[in-house]
Order: C-alpha cells, then structure tokens, then sequence
C-alpha cells in the first residue's frame, strides 16, 4: 500500500473578491508539479463565497463536475438555461462534454457558501452537456457508506458519466470501518470534510486529504465523529 498525505495547508489558495478557492490539485493559477492529479480525479476544489457573492466559470470539455454544497444556499445557472438554488446536501453532477458556460452565485446577505467541487474524467468523451442533481438525506446513516455516485447509471446514482465512484462517510469516534474497493487497480483518495480520523495509522484532521494505491482494502478509525469523502478512480483509462 501506497500512502501519500496531503495536510490542509499545503493546498493552493485563490482570493477572488470575497471568493476563497483552496485547491487540492494543480488549478489555473496554482500549479504543484507534484500535484497535478490524481489517476481520473483532476480537481478537487474548496469553495467559500461571501454574502452577495458570484463567479463566472467555465467547465472545461470532457469533464464531470460534481458539486457538494456543506453549508449555504448555492445559485447555480448555466449556458443551457438549467437554473437551480442548491442546498446544503444538495449534489449536483454535470457532464460538462463540449463546454459549458456557468454562473455560480451567493445571493444571502448574512450567510457563506461553502461547497466541494470535483472533476473527474468522464467514461465517454464528446457527450453533449448534461445536468443533474440530488440531496442527501439531512441525517446519513453513520458508519455506513453513502453512494453519490458510481459508474454505470446505476439506481441511485445522479452521475451518468462517470468513472468513479464517490462515497459519502459519516464515522463516530472509535468506529472502525473497512472499504474494500471496487476494482483493485484503482485508486483511491480520502478528502477529510471535518473531523478527525485515522487511516492506515495516519491521523488526519478537518481538510487534509489522502491518496491510496496498491491496496484492495483500506481502514478507518473514527478519531472523533467525522465525515470523509471517499473518492475511488482509475489510475489508467479501461
């Protein structure tokens, strides 16, 4: 097994005019050569917006976007007339194919947004856009994983294409939990939304994250009660 550990504060920042963005991997501006990404996960962004706050983006072509909104209310809209208000739990999955133009927005006057925005590499290039969305339930079940996503279009999934497949984890202190992966080739990467947790006799706190391979199992130990975002990729296209 490979562990490689990447502590909260060594990810790159971006300040747009009350707009944090904390990146795990190599993003515009930010660029780690170490880091570019991770087998089929690209970007792995950490957004905060202030009140009255938006941002005009891109998604770039041939890519997924998966969106996790923490906390906050997020205004969405984009260049195929979608508009939608996302909540907290709110997931939305977009196959961005040809490109998409998107407006990303804060319209509170008291409170933040924050949310988590991924890029995986899609199953099949050149789709044309597409936009989905779903809620988690307000209370996961603890220490049993959530699928938001997995490939195939299976039930349950909002993601139709995608090659990944993307956990949510709520896990109480001193709860033990095994994840056995999907396919033994993968990859896989551990995103700490807040807690604190051991993995494979590494403590890991509130935003620090993990990238695991040559494993087919990988153990968890709840520190204190804590939610993960598991992320298994490929590590080469199939």
């Amino acid at each position: 097994m490979n562990i490689e550990i990447h502590k909260s504060e060594t990810r790159g920042v971006a300040h747009l005019d009350g707009i944090q963005i904390k990146h795990t991997f190599s993003y515009k501006n930010y660029y780690n050569k170490d880091r570019i990404a991770f087998g089929g996960l690209r970007v792995l962004n950490d957004y905060t917006l202030a009140p009255d706050k938006s941002l005009k983006k891109r998604a770039l072509k041939n890519m997924e976007v998966l969106s996790i909104v923490l906390s906050g209310e997020l205004i969405y809209s984009d260049s195929m007339t979608n508009e939608q208000v996302l909540k907290k739990g709110s997931v939305q999955a977009i196959s961005a194919g040809t490109g998409l133009d998107i407006l990303i927005g804060n319209n509170s006057r008291n409170n933040e947004v924050k949310f988590l925005e991924l890029w995986v590499f899609p199953a099949v290039a050149n789709v044309g856009p597409k936009n989905f969305s779903d809620e988690l339930p307000s209370e996961l079940t603890r220490n049993e994983l959530k699928a938001i996503c997995t490939p195939g279009n299976k039930v349950g999934s909002i993601c139709k294409n995608l090659n990944a497949w993307v956990y949510m984890l709520h896990l109480d202190p001193n709860v033990t939990l095994q994840y056995n992966l999907n396919n033994t080739d993968d990859g896989v990467y551990v995103f700490v939304i807040a807690g604190k947790v051991w993995i494979e006799g590494h403590e890991l706190l509130t935003r620090d994250g993990c990238a695991i391979t040559k494993t087919d199992t990988i153990s968890f130990k709840g520190k204190e009660l804590t939610q993960l975002l598991i992320i298994e990729v490929p590590m080469r296209s199939r």
